[in-house]
């Protein structure tokens, strides 16, 4: 095998940076407990988050690349207690 060394790696002068912003929601809904002793409840849920992908010059890095991914998601939950 051949090993890498530090003296083969340039990391200075490799760089990035990542910010994102996330927004995301969950509303549920319980009903009243039934005869039975059964809770049931229900809820529903999603979230969005924004990268950025751009070069910016700050810091004095000027040839840093801002990358971060965007992605989002949507959920759905319900389920029973028992009281």
């Amino acid at each position: 095998p051949i090993f890498l060394t530090e003296d083969d790696v340039d990391v200075r002068k490799v760089r990035s940076r990542g910010l994102s912003n996330k927004v995301f929601t969950h509303l549920s809904y319980t009903w009243p407990k039934g005869k039975d002793g059964w809770i049931p409840y229900l809820g529903i849920g999603g979230e969005v988050e924004f990268g950025q992908h751009k070069k910016q010059s700050n810091s004095g890095c000027s040839t840093c690349p801002t990358c971060s991914l965007s992605q989002w998601g949507v959920w759905l939950k319900g389920g029973f207690s028992f009281e």
